[in-house]
């Protein structure tokens, strides 16, 4: 007998890169997506082998280049 669960959630990955780059949080990311911040951690490692954290990092740093760009 198979294990069967919901379907996964479709994630935009454009949605949560452009929200990094406004410097949004894990908890504003996972609402605006209406999935868990559990959800996303897990998702973010799935598929792209590296932490909430180093995405983030990763993501974010082109909106503090617009920040600096627009001051």
């Amino acid at each position: 007998m198979s294990k069967m669960g919901r379907p996964k959630k479709k994630i935009d990955w454009n949605v949560v890169n452009g929200l990094c780059r406004i410097q949004c949080t894990q908890t504003e990311i996972a609402s605006v997506l209406d999935i868990s911040e559990d959800t996303l951690v897990r998702r973010i490692k799935s598929n792209f082998d590296m932490t909430f954290a180093e995405y983030y990092k990763k993501e974010s740093a082109g909106g503090k280049i617009s920040l600096r760009r627009a001051q």
